[in-house]
C-alpha cells in the first residue's frame, strides 16, 4: 500500500543505514572492524548489520572482528568466509535468560581479551 499510495520503496535495511550514516568514510582511517551479533548464523550471512559492515571493511581490507553470543557451528565456514575473526563472548554453556544477565560483563572480558592479543601480536611484531 505504502508503494501505491506514497510511492515508498522496498530498501535493504544495512545497506540504506551505511549509506545514510556515510560509514564507509569512517572505514577510511580505520586499522580494524570490531561488529558483534547476538547470534551469528544464516541469517546473519542474508545481510544483517555485521555483515554489512564486514563487506565494506573487506573492500578496504580492513580486518573484521566479530564478538557474538553464539555461533553456529553448521554456519561457521562461510562465517569465517567474511570475519577474520569470531569471538564468541560466552565463556560456558546458558539458557539465554541467563547470558542477558550478563552480557555486559561478558563482553567486557571478551573485549580485553580481543586488546590483549592484539597488544601481545604488535609486541612481536616490534
Amino acid at each position: 500500500g505504502l508503494h501505491v499510495f506514497l510511492k515508498a520503496k522496498l530498501v535493504n535495511g544495512i545497506d540504506y543505514f551505511l549509506k545514510l550514516t556515510d560509514f564507509e568514510k569512517s572505514l577510511e582511517s580505520s586499522d580494524f572492524l570490531i561488529t558483534g551479533e547476538g547470534c551469528l548464523d544464516a541469517q546473519t550471512l542474508q545481510g544483517k548489520a555485521p555483515m554489512g559492515v564486514a563487506k565494506l571493511a573487506m573492500a578496504r581490507k580492513i580486518p573484521v572482528f566479530a564478538f557474538a553470543g553464539s555461533v553456529s557451528s553448521a554456519d561457521l565456514p562461510q562465517l569465517r568466509e567474511i570475519f577474520d575473526v569470531i569471538l564468541p563472548i560466552s565463556n560456558k554453556p546458558m539458557d539465554l535468560d541467563e547470558a542477558l544477565l550478563i552480557t555486559a560483563a561478558n563482553l567486557s572480558r571478551t573485549a580485553i581479551e580481543l586488546g590483549n592479543l592484539m597488544a601481545a601480536v604488535s609486541l612481536c611484531s616490534e
